[in-house]
């Protein structure tokens, strides 16, 4: 998953969003942003076993859905999401940023409420010890639960010099590892993981279900780290930021894609047609190898098509230079 992502590109993609109109805005009436949405939550549910087609998806947001046993889950999981993203965007807009726990449990008992299937009061923490069948690690004991979130909260809140995709990272590792919730956790820290991100001014990214494995795989390289914290071993603002490596790496990844399919479809819409790498390099003047390298590294804005990769030299360039 390593790809050499630097911050600077990120940064770069990010004054291309917002030179092209910004964030899209966290409502279902816009297109732009219910197709996002529509991906995260597909994937999200597919991560935690509740198989969800596209047009699963279609059907239990129609004003008139046929009956299918999927329905509470998905409904449940956009009404938590849409929840969630339109406090983070107006956080971004009012340039704050805060995750009380009340929000967290707000989160939790969207997504569940409409679930039959769920047999504990929504947005309530545990009131009991787990063991999470195939996990490596063991939650710890429920009566910390609530005192582990203040002090996440305050580690996430406090580490201001920190990327937004490493806050992310970090506190998503050390949400799923607490588990505060009998049910949902995973979904609501991924939700909570995107929050990160919106109040900073970046889009929601979607996870792949097809990456499942190398997702738990980055979870579980951070648990003995957030175990020697949560002892006492390790102070909370000493945690050894290299465990959550490959977790940034792979929110890094998608999120850049994400940028990318934003920046991409804008541009082509309100400015000009993207062309070939190829056509790019001769247009530019740039060599073509060291351009493919930068696409694979993920550090140009571009679009990979069944034709290849597309960009523009615009593309290459800060916004304002353009302006």
């Amino acid at each position: 998953m390593k790809k050499n992502i630097t911050s600077a590109s990120v940064f770069f993609r990010q004054k291309w969003i917002f030179a092209l109109g910004g964030l899209p805005n966290p409502s279902v009436k816009n297109s732009e942003w219910l197709y996002m949405l529509e991906e995260e939550m597909r994937n999200s549910l597919m991560i935690e076993g509740v198989f969800v087609s596209k047009s699963d998806l279609k059907n239990a947001l129609s004003e008139n859905p046929t009956r299918k046993k999927t329905i509470p889950e998905i409904l449940g999981a956009f009404d938590a999401a849409n929840l969630a993203y339109e406090v983070s965007y107006q956080q971004f807009q009012e340039k704050t940023f805060e995750i009380p726990k009340y929000f967290i449990r707000g989160i939790q008992a969207a997504l569940v409420k409409l679930d039959d299937k769920y047999k504990w009061d929504p947005g309530k923490f545990r009131e009991g010890n787990l063991v999470i069948t195939g996990a490596k690690f063991q939650p710890p004991d429920y009566v910390q639960i609530s005192g582990y979130l203040d002090k996440l909260v305050w580690l996430v809140e406090k580490h201001k010099t920190m990327t937004p995709w490493r806050r992310a990272a970090l506190f998503h590792a050390f949400f799923e590892h607490i588990h505060p919730f009998p049910d949902g956790n995973g979904r609501v820290g991924r939700i909570l993981a995107n929050c990160i991100l919106l109040a900073h001014g970046f889009p929601n990214i979607s996870l792949k279900f097809e990456d499942t494995k190398e997702y738990i795989s980055a979870l579980e390289q951070s648990d003995k780290a957030i175990d020697d914290v949560l002892s006492g071993q390790v102070a909370w603002m000493k945690f050894d930021k290299k465990k959550i490596e490959e977790l940034e790496n792979i929110f890094l990844d998608r999120l850049t894609y994400q940028m990318d399919t934003l920046i991409t479809n804008r541009f082509e819409k309100n400015r000009k047609k993207l062309i070939s790498l190829r056509e790019v390099a001769q247009q530019s003047g740039r060599n073509l190898n060291s351009l493919k390298v930068m696409a694979s590294n993920k550090n140009i804005v571009s679009v990979l098509r069944k034709e290849g990769l597309f960009s523009h030299p615009d593309l290459l360039k800060n916004p304002k230079e353009l302006d």
